[in-house]
């Protein structure tokens, strides 16, 4: 039985969710793979030719052909799909971060919990790890 009774303060909130972008993005990546995809990084696409349907791309180091293409380029996506004709709707936007701060050490004992008797929404809460610059460093 979960006792809450000594916990001053918890969080919730439906409109919130969590993924992780590294473990996301390299799941993505690494099944795309096992399906035959070939994944080039670090470059910078130069041009796409098409006629109809994309025959090549150039990219600061190479041109190559290909019979498909996904465009998986974050916030430059709609730009490079715009040099095909093709409009992408996607709006970039900022979103609010917020970064909680308890006056106790994180303990690995603190609980991961997520309901799963609640119709149509789960809830997940967790503990916290300490990451990035200190507030306090970064205003020196």
């Amino acid at each position: 039985m979960l006792q809450l009774d000594d916990v001053e303060v918890i969080g919730y909130d439906t409109r919130t969710g969590y993924c992780d972008p590294y473990l996301a993005t390299t799941a993505f990546a690494k099944r795309a793979r096992d399906l035959g995809v070939e994944i080039r990084t670090g470059v910078q696409v130069q041009d796409l030719a098409a006629d109809g349907i994309v025959k090549s791309v150039t990219t600061d180091s190479e041109t190559f052909e290909t019979p498909h293409l996904i465009l998986a380029s974050g916030g430059w996506t709609a730009n490079l799909a715009s040099t095909l004709g093709v409009e992408v709707p996607l709006e970039l936007s900022r979103h609010k971060v917020i970064t909680l701060r308890t006056t106790d050490d994180y303990l690995r004992t603190w609980p991961i919990i997520k309901d799963l008797t609640t119709k149509g929404q789960n809830l997940l809460s967790s503990g916290f790890r300490r990451c990035g610059a200190d507030r306090d460093r970064r205003s020196r």
